[in-house]
């Protein structure tokens, strides 16, 4: 059998470290060791309830996380926003690097001009998956938190842990009963007295409304106290102002501006005019005439349930639609105050002679005829009836001129709400997305492109055997989760996991990359398989001649079974293998065959040659007896 080189193919345009001169080599290698010496991490969420790490899927932790956890989703609309602003559909690597100096600055993260935030990309042009790769794959440099940082996370983040979660339902469920409380108060006495006939109902509910205030505070309070020692720009990386602008520095914010900051949000404004008016009221006495419907603004509070639910995407349609229509509105409302002006004007003096009180004045007219301009029917519009033909005229060119404003906004209002809708659609499509292909990345090896094979074969089913492509030609780690075929419609799913020897990644900047490393192969699960399997038997090649097999066996039906670790080491294989002298072999070879295969033909040539001319001769012989005879014959005659 003849020897099989392997060579490893590269993506265009990668900066690989073949072919670069020594001094890139040390660089890169100057970079490697400073990019390993920093700890970094794996760890993205997903989603409300899942964090994503090397391929696998699981649920939040109990206590908050003392290393932050970012939402993948943020550096997926990060890239979105850095490929609008440079309008290719590559992001390129100068912006991301900038991108990553200023994620580094502010959030105080390892020396910015020696590390990238981003792992070990080296592409002049970088799609999400690779980004998305050197995120999962290497990670980014680990941040750790303060105890009072992670008290903040649980206090504002309930996605961050299952103890925040559980306080921010807590919360959700006091501020609905404290709301029922305001809202009906006899319900909730009556409920009060139901739940204990000897306590009165007035007393019992009161004293709840204090115990929902003192909760309120407390949660305010705290977050008060605490946000000027927490780096804003960790918790919520949103508030990093021009972070894809390149012209605009990124400054970490200062003690007063955090509390600034937090103190401006609109649920802690929100908040602050729930609790407000019991303070006032405890310490200044009754001074406000009513406090009761200041606190019914903590209703607003209740928007906050639906982050998890399936109303989000509707509820920011809708707001942002209200929110963009409010200047259109309000212009829309000047204009008919303007006309009701002037066509109450008119009235009051067409209609002079009216006795009704509708028309007794240019104000009584202005607003009977605004009244009407707003179809504002369930108020006391002075009813009154226009009687001259002129005021009859001046009230229909007024109310066709009401159709004609009322159709220009609304025409305008709903493009805005197509607008918005088609933008948080987006989002949301771009998110899911975002999960679908990262779990199908790790699934199936999408983004591995050289493999080779190991065999499966399953104990007590000798027929069911298979290949499975393994990524050991792959220079970095890689993890992997496969769905194998089996004969019979059967299906076991696999965990390959592949860590290359990083000296042997190192030398690889210089030499022709062989595989060595350790792979480890491990089932998960299965589906459809006969009752009497009892393990499974891998098959690796080890070496480029050499192969090594190991059996795993299964307990009770579970599919599951220890990891089998096999120690792969290709670069022995082809060391007494020059290619160049085989080639050079090779081609002398085939000249001295062909230089022996023309020779025969020549001489076969030669020879055939030299047979024609014989029989020519013969044939003009026998042509020179056949006229000897014919002269014979004549002469005889």
């Amino acid at each position: 059998t003849k020897p099989t080189l392997a060579f490893v193919r590269h993506d265009e345009g990668s900066l690989s470290p073949r072919g670069m001169d020594k001094r890139d080599t040390d660089q890169l290698s100057m970079q490697e060791a400073l990019m390993n010496d920093i700890p970094r991490t794996k760890k993205f969420k997903i989603s409300n309830e899942l964090l994503f790490e090397n391929g696998d899927q699981f649920g939040l932790q109990w206590a908050p996380p003392d290393v932050m956890i970012f939402d993948l989703f943020f550096f997926r609309q990060l890239y979105e926003d850095l490929k609008h602003k440079g309008r290719k559909p590559l992001v390129s690597s100068v912006a991301l690097r900038q991108v990553s100096f200023k994620l580094q600055e502010a959030m105080s993260v390892g020396e910015p001009f020696e590390l990238n935030f981003f792992g070990d990309l080296q592409k002049r042009r970088i799609a999400w998956p690779d980004m998305r790769n050197a995120l999962t794959k290497v990670g980014h440099p680990q941040i750790k938190l303060t105890l009072v940082e992670r008290i903040f996370l649980t206090l504002e983040d309930g996605a961050s842990s299952k103890l925040a979660r559980t306080w921010y339902f807590l919360i959700m469920v006091v501020t609905v009963l404290n709301l029922m409380g305001i809202v009906s108060p006899d319900f909730a006495e009556q409920t009060c007295e139901k739940l204990n006939p000897r306590l009165d109902g007035a007393v019992c509910t009161n004293w709840f409304k204090i115990l929902c205030i003192l909760i309120f505070t407390f949660e305010y309070v705290a977050k008060l106290v605490l946000v000027p020692c927490v780096r804003l720009e960790v918790i919520s990386p949103d508030t990093i102002e021009g972070l894809t602008d390149e012209h605009r520095l990124v400054c970490r914010k200062s003690r007063m501006e955090r509390l600034n900051y937090h103190f401006m949000s609109t649920f802690n404004l929100i908040d602050l005019v729930a609790i407000l008016p019991f303070w006032l009221t405890l310490c200044i006495g009754n001074i406000l005439p009513s406090t009761s419907f200041l606190r019914i603004i903590r209703m607003a509070r209740l928007f906050r349930i639906f982050k998890s639910a399936r109303y989000l995407d509707m509820l920011q349609v809708l707001g942002l639609t209200l929110w963009k229509s409010v200047s259109m509105v309000i212009i829309l409302f000047v204009l008919i105050s303007i006309i009701g002006l002037i066509v109450g004007c008119l009235l009051s003096q067409v209609e002079a002679q009216n006795e009704s009180e509708a028309f007794s004045s240019v104000p009584m007219a202005s607003y009977w005829i605004f009244a009407r301009l707003i179809s504002m029917k369930d108020a006391n519009m002075h009813v009154g009836k226009v009687e001259s033909e002129i005021g009859v005229v001046i009230l229909a060119v007024t109310l066709v001129l009401k159709g004609v404003l009322w159709i220009v906004p609304i025409t305008r209002i709903k493009q805005i709400f197509t607008q918005e809708y088609e933008a948080v659609m987006k989002v949301g499509r771009i998110k899911r997305s975002m999960v679908s292909n990262l779990e199908e990345a790790y699934k199936d090896g999408a983004e591995i492109k050289d493999n080779m094979l190991c065999s499966l074969e399953l104990i007590g089913l000798p027929s069911a055997k298979t290949f499975v492509q393994i990524p050991i030609m792959e220079a970095g780690d890689v993890v992997l989760v496969r769905s194998v075929q089996l004969p019979g419609g059967c299906e076991l799913t696999v965990r390959i996991e592949w860590q290359p020897d990083s000296k042997e990644v190192a030398a690889a900047a210089s030499e022709e990359w062989l595989p060595k490393g350790v792979l480890t192969m491990s089932s998960e699960a299965a589906k459809s398989l006969p009752n009497n399997i009892k393990g499974v038997i891998w098959e690796v090649p080890t070496s480029a001649w050499t192969k090594t097999s190991k059996q795993v066996a299964w307990n009770g039906g579970s599919y599951f079974g220890d990891a089998c670790a096999f120690s792969v080491d290709w670069t022995g294989s082809f060391n007494d293998i020059d290619p160049l002298k085989s080639i050079k072999e090779h081609e002398q070879k085939e000249e001295e065959e062909m230089t022996n295969f023309h020779k025969e033909v020549l001489e076969l040539l030669h020879a055939q040659a030299a047979m024609l001319k014989s029989q020519a001769e013969k044939l003009e012989a026998i042509e020179q007896r056949q006229k000897d005879l014919e002269k014979r014959q004549a002469s005889q005659r």
